[in-house]
């Protein structure tokens, strides 16, 4: 039994992703404008990181590009979803199953460099949170 058999897994799952990635979307916007207390809940949820307070902080600075990339799983679970459901079996279901499936795939390798860079190098400043640029890289 796959998931093509079971779409009510299929759809649960994309419906969970959906709300996470909208979820860390919200408190990042929290983070955007400085809120004091959701930079601390996003640094004390980067303990779980190993290393100094410098690379939980640059963790915390990258949020940005793990939002992106969640939001791209979140796209092709509608692609997938579209799928199990079996809409992606005929003429355009087909093309748009592709359509979404592929972009949701270029959003996460998207968040995913960004994120990366973001800590390693802190660029593209603009991407950066203002609380966090001033800080000494």
């Amino acid at each position: 039994m796959g998931l093509r058999d079971n779409p009510l897994i299929v759809l649960t799952i994309a419906v969970l992703i959906f709300c996470a990635a909208a979820l860390l979307s919200w408190m990042f916007a929290r983070l955007w404008r400085g809120e004091p207390r959701v930079m601390a809940r996003f640094i004390e949820s980067a303990l779980v990181f190993t290393g100094g307070e410098e690379k939980r902080r640059a963790i915390v600075r990258g949020a940005g590009g793990i939002c992106l990339a969640l939001w791209g799983v979140s796209v092709a679970m509608i692609g997938v979803s579209m799928d199990s459901l079996g809409f992606a079996d005929r003429g355009a279901g087909s093309r748009l199953f592709w359509f979404f499936v592929g972009s949701g795939i270029v959003l996460l390798f998207l968040g995913i460099v960004l994120e990366r860079t973001i800590i390693l190098w802190g660029r593209p400043r603009f991407l950066i949170p203002p609380s966090l640029r001033v800080e000494k890289k």
